[in-house]
């Protein structure tokens, strides 16, 4: 892929995971969007690393602002993270001589980076204030008071766009039709919309928000599923969980059949009792705690499934077949076929 393709499709996902973590408009969204496009097509000193950064942890990134521009004193910050496992880059900067320098990092290790903060607080460097710092903020480091660009942020874009032109000059490209610039903007802000639903995003801002134990993701094969929801063991082997579709990651483990979906602290979920055959409503919180519990990790895994010559999974109401079980007559809704 080239390069300016490959940085179409990574900024996408910057743009969703933005809008989401920062609850920012759709407008701001775009404009962050269109920064890291920009950051990805320049030219531009510690490129590398941000390149290394995106092919080992991915495109998920959280910014961090250091109050510091002096070699000795970003070199000091630097080492710490290093020594917490942290692997970051250091960020275009938007503005020289602002005494601010912004590292990105990736998602998964926030958690990391809180441990870090606490022990450079009370550490020899302390008197270099170090902490998170939104998308937005980031991008704002490039506008002067008036609202124009840095010479630094228009250094970035001019360079951008040579990179632009040099991949026009040695790809042929066949001529794609004229698209009315209001149609252009509609079909991005749609394609944005669209990512937003994505359970990845939604699972880490709702981490971020409520902790990291307010999510749990089962590992499991469905017990039985269709285009709505999809049913999975509780870890008592009698219990079961229905999950909505919207909550499960798109495609299955081929040898296994395993799926991963989430579920949520404060969602309402539908548990039926394989023995007695009844459906309750549960607080995600139960069935989280219910995962949770000693001997359950690996059935929430998906190793375990129960005896279906004992238990066969009954089903609820909204049906098209109709089975026999011990006398009991139990109706099963058709399967979905597999995708």
């Amino acid at each position: 892929m080239s390069e300016v393709g490959d940085a179409v499709q990574v900024v996408m996902l910057c743009g969703r995971g933005a809008m989401l973590v920062g609850n920012i408009s759709l407008k701001l969204a775009m404009q962050i969007v269109k920064l890291m496009n920009t950051i990805y097509l320049a030219k531009w000193e510690g490129k590398v690393s941000l390149n290394r950064l995106r092919q080992t942890k991915g495109d998920d990134f959280v910014f961090i602002n250091v109050s510091s521009e002096k070699r000795e004193e970003l070199a000091a910050v630097e080492k710490e993270m290093k020594a917490h496992g942290i692997m970051f880059a250091r960020m275009p900067d938007l503005c020289g001589g602002d005494a601010r320098t912004q590292y990105a990092i990736a998602s998964p290790d926030a958690v990391k980076m809180r441990a870090m903060l606490l022990d450079h607080t009370a550490g020899p460097n302390r008197h270099i204030r170090v902490g998170p710092i939104s998308e937005a903020d980031y991008m704002m480091t490039g506008k002067r008071a008036d609202g124009t660009d840095t010479k630094e942020m228009n250094a970035l874009n001019k360079s951008a766009q040579e990179t632009m032109n040099q991949s026009r000059n040695k790809e042929s490209v066949k001529q794609a039709p004229t698209v009315h610039p209001a149609t252009a903007r509609s079909i991005e802000e749609k394609q944005l919309q669209a990512m937003i639903s994505d359970v990845r995003i939604r699972s880490q801002d709702y981490q971020r928000q409520y902790g990291t134990d307010s999510v749990f993701w089962i590992k499991q094969k469905p017990l039985y599923e269709n285009r709505y929801y999809a049913q999975f063991l509780m870890p008592d082997g009698k219990n079961t969980i229905f999950v909505r579709q919207a909550d499960i990651l798109p495609g299955r483990d081929v040898e296994t059949g395993m799926r991963l979906a989430a579920v949520f602290m404060d969602q309402r979920y539908s548990m039926m009792n394989l023995e007695k055959v009844n459906i309750v409503a549960a607080d995600g919180s139960k069935a989280i705690a219910m995962f949770k519990l000693p001997g359950g990790a690996v059935v929430a895994q998906g190793s375990q499934q129960p005896d279906r010559k004992k238990i066969r999974p009954k089903m609820a109401k909204g049906t098209q077949k109709e089975m026999s079980d011990g006398g009991i007559t139990v109706k099963y809704p058709d399967k979905v076929k597999s995708r």
